[in-house]
């Protein structure tokens, strides 16, 4: 009952036999919502129809309302050229049938036709505006759809479907707030009027080269520079490039020249092995003195020996006496002959000696010089030191030596050490023992 009393509203004057008619209607008013075609905007973003003036014709043959392509009998403009391209034509017109296609042109030839073009949107079409026509039925080139095309890109319903470019005599100075400009005009401008970024300044700026990074180029012309990312890495890739550290915060070895010499003037510490190559062609230096070193170990006792120009080569380890003295304290009176220090020793080759002393003497007279000597196995006496004092000065006075013998044979022998006047006498006292006074022997092996 609903579905009759719907069917009744629709058709109140369509009497029940009329069934055809019912079929008819009811596909005009399906067809009535509009259709946009897959060539969506055939007329604003792919092409604009052309209209020549004047152009009249007929069909060659007659087309259904669903035909894509016509035959007209005439293909010929006015001016004698043939029918190309884009076109719009309206079919019957001034009747009933009257009907706007559009299709390609060639020559008489119409193909890709739009059948039914809405007489508000040309992009849209549908099949209650699309009829079949006659053979000889009239065909001609009129201002619809160009019109409403033209209407639909200007007020921004479509796109315009190529660029558009300004008459290049058009001053670009001549430009206001709301027109269009050029791309020439946008170039122009497009990096004008933004400040040169700074470190407190937001602005312009510029991708430095490696040429610019490498010399530390600030600036290029107004803009100031920057380095790319690709310049950045944690190994070197190529002639300029700029170190980054890993996720330990460590760079890469790679970035140090270790061909180049290095200069430290603060502490170095060396927690783990260090080699050296302290060559003759690559000298270790040392407070400005080059020393080179020999390839290998040396035996055991042995020592390093210098040649007297830094080359150190391994050899025998000098002897060190049999025993060391302390000389305590001594009075010596005037005239007297007094031994301090004694030392018996035993060489195991023959040697010369180094003596090596001193003594913190108080001299009590101006009477004369008091000097150290020494004696081996009571032979003669060797002066080595001496000290003098003025008339009437009396005074305390530190007393060293460093002094090489002659050689002694491969035994056993006894060296004194004396201190004795040489001239009118001097009376001393030995001070300070066990600080000041000592007597030590070494072996040499020349």
């Amino acid at each position: 009952m609903v579905v009759l009393g719907i069917v009744g509203f629709l058709y109140p004057k369509i009497q029940p036999t009329d069934y055809s008619k019912i079929t008819q209607l009811e596909q005009q008013v399906g067809d009535l919502s509009l259709k946009v075609s897959q060539n969506t905007d055939a007329f604003g973003a792919i092409s604009i129809p052309s209209a020549p003036y004047l152009f009249q014709t007929t069909l060659s043959a007659a087309i259904s309302s669903t035909e894509n392509s016509m035959v007209l009998v005439n293909g010929t403009l006015k001016d004698g050229t043939s029918l190309t391209g884009y076109q719009c034509f309206t079919v019957d017109t001034g009747t009933a049938l009257a009907e706007y296609i559009c299709g390609t042109a060639s020559g008489t030839a119409i193909t890709g036709l739009l059948r039914g073009i809405n007489p508000l949107n040309p992009a849209a079409t549908s099949t209650a505006l699309a009829f079949a026509h006659r053979r000889g039925a009239d065909v001609r080139i009129s201002d619809f759809p160009i019109l409403q095309v033209l209407k639909r890109l200007n007020d921004g319903t479509d796109s315009f479907p190529s660029r558009i470019s300004l008459d290049s005599t058009i001053a670009t100075s001549t430009f206001t707030t709301y027109n269009l400009v050029n791309k020439q005009y946008v170039d122009g401008v497009a990096l004008q009027g933004a400040p040169t970024a700074t470190g407190s300044t937001p602005g312009l700026l510029q991708i430095a080269t490696r040429t610019d990074l490498s010399n530390g180029t600030a600036q290029s012309g107004a803009y100031t520079l920057v380095p790319s990312n690709a310049y950045f890495a944690y190994t070197p890739q190529n002639a300029t490039s700029v170190p980054v550290s890993n996720a330990s915060g460590k760079i890469a070895q790679g970035w140090l020249d270790l061909t180049q010499p290095w200069t430290f003037t603060g502490n170095v510490t060396h927690s783990a092995t260090s080699t050296l190559a302290a060559s003759p062609t690559a000298p270790l230096n040392l407070r400005g003195v080059d020393y080179s070193f020999p390839s290998s170990q040396g035996g055991a006792t042995t020592t390093l020996i210098n040649n007297g120009s830094g080359a150190l080569t391994w050899g025998s380890l000098p002897g060190i006496a049999a025993a060391t003295t302390t000389m305590g304290q001594v009075d010596l009176t005037l005239n007297a002959t007094t031994v301090v220090a004694s030392l018996t020793f035993t060489p195991s080759t023959a040697q010369r000696l180094l003596l090596n002393g001193g003594a913190r003497v108080f001299n009590t007279t101006n009477a004369g010089d008091c000097y150290f000597a020494y004696t081996v196995d009571n032979a003669a006496t060797t002066t080595i030191a001496g000290f003098k004092y003025g008339a009437g000065q009396d005074g305390t006075q530190n007393l060293s030596f460093n002094y090489l013998t002659n050689q002694v044979s491969a035994a056993q022998h006894t060296l004194k050490l004396l201190i004795y006047p040489v001239v009118g006498g001097c009376t001393i006292t030995l001070t300070n023992p066990f600080a000041q006074n000592y007597l030590h022997i070494l072996y040499m092996n020349n």
